[in-house]
Formats: structure tokens, sequence, C-alpha cells
């Protein structure tokens, strides 16, 4: 096995937020390099739910809500 250099906080940390370059690296192993979501889960310590969910969406980074706040 080679040792793979991940971006800084591909370990999950509880945080819930993939920053670009991960999901990047991601993307990249799953549909270039046709690495199993098991084998990417083992390597980034993400829940196969989230990859499969950034896998099936077209989106090239993460998205979240914006609250509309009101202007006075």
């Amino acid at each position: 096995m080679t040792h793979v250099f991940l971006p800084s906080g591909c370990q999950s940390e509880g945080l819930g937020v993939i920053d670009m370059d991960l999901l990047s690296v991601i993307r990249r192993w799953h549909f270039r390099q046709e690495i199993s979501i098991r084998e990417i889960k083992r390597r980034t310590g993400l829940s196969r739910n989230t990859i499969r969910k950034y896998l099936r969406s077209d989106a090239v980074e993460p998205s979240f809500k914006v609250v509309a706040r009101h202007r006075r």
C-alpha cells in the first residue's frame, strides 16, 4: 500500500465540514482511480453516507444554507 498525503482536515474531527481540497481528493479517488467508497472511508475517516452524498451531487464544493438576515 502506498502512502497518500491528504489535505489538512482530512481526518474526521467531528466538525462536520469538508473543505474543497478533501472533496476534490474524494472525487478523484472514486472517479479516476476507481477506489471504493469503503476504502475512501478508511483513508479519510468520514462516514460512507457522507462520501456517497458528495459523490452523488454534482457540486464541486460543499454547499450550505445561508440564513437571510433582516436589514434595518
